[in-house]
């Protein structure tokens, strides 16, 4: 997990880091995922007044820097995964002209349906499924935001929160591990997930 807490040290960082495995081509592509997402998370913060840019970025180093995965789609991905979101009814066709539809589908999937009036474990329950059944670059990234989440919450002073996280990981956890291979990069992704979880729960 990294240390470093300034936006554009996170992405000197993520480029170092993709440099020796990516083309010129693609690591330009992944350059523009995080212009993009830094354009639409402007003034955006985290709740603990963080820009909100360093959770993509550091959902990317997860799976770049923590677990040796250099493909484009993901890391792109990993960087967007938030972009719709933020910006309620916007067009996503831009998104699948200039990142390919591999990228914009998941960005897609990895997006959560409007509340409205619903609980907010009846939209989880919508979404996990969702998410469930979505191609493995969304319920990897998926599972990696997850993972920046819970660490995050570790160092959250509010109780009900850090509860709040832990059961909604538990339920992630259980939906998603079981459709991702038992070996590898997604092997490693789970147990961090897992220990990261059970931290937090020690932490009631």
């Amino acid at each position: 997990m990294t240390t470093v807490s300034a936006p554009h040290q996170l992405r000197t960082r993520l480029e170092q880091v993709l440099r020796p495995h990516l083309s010129s081509q693609h690591l330009e592509r992944v350059c523009a995922a995080a212009s993009v997402a830094s354009a639409v998370h402007h003034g955006e913060a985290r709740d603990d007044g963080a820009p909100y840019i360093m959770h993509p970025l550091r959902v990317a180093l997860i799976l770049t820097e923590e677990l040796g995965l250099a493909d484009t789609d993901l890391v792109a991905t990993a960087l967007l995964h938030d972009v719709v979101e933020a910006s309620p009814g916007s067009d996503p066709q831009p998104l699948r002209d200039r990142f390919g539809p591999t990228v914009a589908d998941a960005v897609l999937a990895l997006t959560k349906p409007p509340r409205g009036a619903r609980s907010r474990s009846q939209v989880n329950r919508t979404y996990f499924a969702r998410v469930k059944d979505a191609s493995p670059v969304a319920r990897i990234v998926k599972l990696a935001d997850k993972l920046d989440n819970v660490r995050d919450a570790i160092n959250c002073p509010d109780p009900a929160k850090r509860a709040r996280t832990a059961a909604e990981a538990r339920e992630l956890f259980s939906l998603l591990c079981p459709t991702l291979a038992d070996r590898g990069a997604a092997a490693e992704l789970i147990r961090l997930l897992e220990a990261s979880v059970e931290r937090l729960e020690r932490l009631r």
